[in-house]
């Protein structure tokens, strides 16, 4: 849904009462390191692998990204 023409999303993860406000205009998420596959075992005939990933969330412009708390989610 939106409120005054903005997007508004909802995340299962988000704790309650909480809102975020990111401006996308000078938000950004950039790859830290590609995904990559990583050894983590060898014993006998098995191999353990993990493929990670590392990102990170950019703000070119902090002052234009809240955190609002203190909402009743009831």
């Amino acid at each position: 849904f939106s409120f005054d023409g903005i997007p508004v999303f909802a995340d299962a993860s988000c704790d309650a009462g909480y809102i975020y406000l990111l401006d996308t205009r000078y938000t950004k998420l950039v790859v830290q390191l590609p995904p990559t596959i990583e050894e983590l075992a060898k014993t006998d005939d098995f191999r353990k692998f993990q493929i990670k990933s590392y990102f990170l969330l950019v703000g070119e412009a902090p002052n234009h990204n809240y955190l609002m708390t203190g909402f009743n989610t009831s």
